[in-house]
């Protein structure tokens, strides 16, 4: 049977020692957390033994230690009469969470044999937490998560030697982590592939990071590489400048790819050929990347789905723009695709009518005052967002057309939605249904202006049959008078 503790409020001492440890012997899932007065413990003793072999927490598979701000140690308390004490400890855990522990500086050493899953967040030693839960060659982690590890500046190699089993690496803001290097094959006596097996690699809000470097010598050779990276995430890293374009050569498998927000990224090179299973493509908001579309030919990226690109660097013309436009109209499979352009650019990239197999279409920055006519040819388009067009004013006749439209986002379009503020500044539904521009747009059936649902068809049907009895009404007392305007004279009574 599975057994469940969370250690909370009953627990007044500022020490947990062998009873716990006793106690622990038959539980599967331990969550030590701040309730009560456990917020003052300051050191968890995990064992006290005088036996040789010493098996310590046999049955428990996950341990979280949460949101204790005066915890200083974790350690093993033993004998040290016999040397050759063995000693067992965690054999089954299989998930470690510490979270809120800032003060926290040690851990066994010894144990894990069965670790899958670590999480340490908001730590700030937990730096050295790793180096020692890790400091014995950990093989069994398949999942790492590092948020806010203020004293990160690298990995541990041991993460990645003795055929490591990783794959998925999380790192969220770590704010001192200034290179995450990938260390070669040669590094090492096993001369093992070391990475292989990573299949997410999340890089979230580290401030600090300047570059991401992986051997290219080791992408080059055979069976060596990323091979098995499927999903990779570089967001808000301001100070990065160097991407590894080896690290990408030699994903072969990356499904998911998003670098967004790294202003100081100067270039990207990758070869799309070697990524056929790309499904998802984003490169947004770095803002000295000169050229963010891909050079696609029709035999790669068949199985691409969803693009965002954008915004660009501030000196790209409009007619630069366009001419590498001409490499996503290969792109067969394309069914949602975002556009963050420039305020200048008084027009969109008439390549873009093409793309009739669009199902979700979002527009940012661009400086158009109309959508143009050829918008009609997006008959399959289901969801229209345009943020930003500060100049929009019109919406084309053709826009009827778009019968398979069922939901429409406005945000940041004054010039558009200006019209419809009443005099207490707020958007009124019937400003929006006297305007010009409604009857191209009234058969959507949900329509959202900056962030808020303004109306839509089970809106427009409840406000019919608010008015219907009125209607009725009128239309009655018009039945009921006579050519002269006399009301007639009407008799229920009984008939005799």
């Amino acid at each position: 049977m599975r057994r469940d503790s969370n250690i909370g409020s009953s627990a007044t001492t500022q020490d947990l020692g062998a009873g716990w440890t006793g106690k622990c012997e038959v539980d599967r899932s331990v969550f030590l957390s701040s309730r009560g007065k456990i917020n003052e413990l300051i050191s968890i003793e995990s064992g006290h033994c005088q036996s040789q072999y010493v098996k310590l927490f046999g049955a428990l598979e996950s341990f979280r230690v949460h949101d204790m701000p005066n915890l200083v140690e974790w350690t093993f308390k033993m004998s040290t009469n016999n040397a050759a004490r063995v000693v067992d400890a965690f054999p089954c855990l299989k998930s470690l969470v510490i979270s809120k522990c800032p003060n926290l500086t040690s851990a066994p050493s010894h144990g894990f044999p069965s670790l899958e899953e670590l999480r340490i967040s908001e730590v700030e030693k937990g730096s050295e937490l790793l180096d020692i839960i890790c400091g014995r060659n950990l093989s069994s982690v398949r999942s790492l998560e590092l948020h806010r590890v203020l004293d990160l500046t690298c990995l541990p190699d041991s993460l990645f030697y003795n055929e490591s089993r990783l794959t998925s690496l999380k790192i969220m803001e770590c704010p001192n982590l200034t290179d995450l290097e990938f260390p070669r094959d040669d590094d090492h006596a096993s001369n093992a592939s070391l990475v292989q097996r990573l299949e997410r690699l999340y890089i979230i809000d580290c401030s600090k990071l300047k570059s991401i470097k992986y051997p290219r010598e080791q992408s080059e050779s055979q069976g060596g590489g990323l091979l098995s990276l499927r999903d990779l995430r570089i967001l808000n890293c301001e100070t990065l400048a160097d991407f590894a374009s080896t690290m990408l050569e030699s994903s072969t498998s990356l499904g998911y790819l998003m670098v967004s927000n790294c202003p100081k990224l100067t270039s990207f090179p990758v070869d799309f050929e070697r990524m056929p299973d790309l499904y998802y493509l984003e490169i947004s908001h770095c803002r000295n990347l000169r050229r963010v579309i891909p050079v696609v030919r029709s035999n790669c990226l068949c199985h691409l789905t969803q693009l965002t690109l954008g915004s660009l660097a501030e000196n790209v013309s409009f007619h630069d723009f366009c001419r590498d436009f001409e490499s996503i109209l290969s792109l067969r499979s394309l069914e949602d695709l975002t556009l963050d352009g420039n305020r200048d650019w008084t027009s969109l990239p008439h390549q873009l009518q093409q793309l009739t197999a669009l199902t979700r279409l979002s527009l940012s920055y661009f400086g158009v005052r109309e959508l143009p006519e050829w918008f009609g040819n997006f008959s399959s388009l289901r969801t229209l967002s345009l943020s930003y067009l500060q100049y929009l004013r019109r919406f084309p006749d053709a826009m009827r057309q778009l019968r398979q439209l069922n939901e429409l986002y406005l945000n940041g379009c004054p010039d558009l939605t200006g019209r419809w503020k009443g005099r207490d500044n707020r958007i009124k539904n019937d400003l929006i249904c006297g305007d010009p521009n409604f009857p191209k747009f009234c058969h959507v059936q949900n329509v959202y202006v900056n962030g808020m649902v303004m109306f839509n068809n089970m809106h427009l049907q409840l406000h019919f049959l608010a008015i219907y009895p009125y209607i009725m009404i009128i239309i009655l007392v018009c039945f009921f008078h006579d050519d002269a305007g006399v009301p007639l004279k009407l008799d229920f009574g009984k008939r005799s």
